[in-house]
């Protein structure tokens, strides 16, 4: 498999909706409207640093710990965290400004030609897991990993994003009703912990390799269904996950330590 190919990642902004609800950040100029969400009063703007020009995402009404988890993820493959703090005017709460990415990885690997396609979302996926693994280690969970909360720089690095679901494992409390349908574990009514996260990844990579319309088969397909095991404790680690990916771009037969077939 050829890990080698980094297509190239451009997207205008030109065509953007006209944001007519701006919020008012200090040192930073609100270009256009990104997205809204009715459901979490939450939105998303392109704007622009006054001193340095910068052009940067801000996500208005943001809850401190989408920032906090946010900030403490950061690394290769984590979208990096440019400021928080309250906006000027009350009615858009806390601002999180974010370095601007291009575009969703689903945009990303809709835009790519079917041969060779395979190697690229294998490579998505295995900075992916390499996210998720620092996530993870530092006791996170994401908590609705898909294919538009992962975002591409323009140099085709793949970056996780949008931590407004994101919380740490307590037994004793009650699982948030949040995620994605179509990626969310089936335990996750009962339990929240970094297993739901893996079974997302494996949703991600199905539907990733479905748009092909292709069936998986050898190594992809056992780790796809290591991933999406009912028993969430067959699941492999996100830590894992990236010696596994890593051995299949790089060619090597996979093997698995400590876990039995699902």
């Amino acid at each position: 498999m050829d890990n080698n190919s980094t297509p190239s990642c451009t997207e205008s902004w030109d065509d953007l909706p006209p944001d007519d609800v701006q919020p008012y950040v200090e040192g930073y100029a609100v270009l256009n409207l990104i997205h809204s969400s009715n459901a979490s009063s939450t939105s998303v703007h392109l704007g622009r640093c006054d001193t340095t020009g910068q052009l940067v995402a801000i996500k208005a009404n943001v809850r401190f710990e989408e920032y906090f988890y946010n900030w403490l993820a950061q690394g290769d493959y984590v979208v990096p965290v440019v400021h928080y703090g309250p906006a000027t005017d009350a009615a858009h709460g806390f601002v999180l400004i974010t370095e601007l990415q291009q575009l969703n990885l689903a945009r990303y690997l809709s835009g790519q030609l079917t041969a060779g396609r395979r190697a690229v979302v294998w490579r998505c996926m295995l900075q992916v897991a390499k996210g998720l693994s620092r996530i993870h280690s530092l006791g996170i969970m994401h908590g609705d990993l898909k294919l538009e909360n992962v975002f591409v720089h323009v140099n085709g690095t793949c970056k996780i994003g949008d931590f407004g679901s994101a919380g740490t494992h307590n037994p004793l409390k009650k699982p948030k009703r949040c995620g994605t349908f179509g990626y969310i574990a089936p335990e996750r009514e009962e339990r929240t912990d970094m297993k739901v996260d893996i079974y997302s990844f494996g949703k991600m990579v199905q539907t990733a390799l479905c748009d092909e319309q292709q069936t998986m088969s050898g190594p992809e397909k056992d780790i796809v269904d290591r991933c999406l095991a009912v028993d969430a404790e067959k699941r492999p680690t996100a830590a894992e996950l990236v010696q596994r990916i890593h051995d299949l771009v790089s060619g090597v037969p996979i093997r698995w330590n400590r876990m039995s077939a699902s």
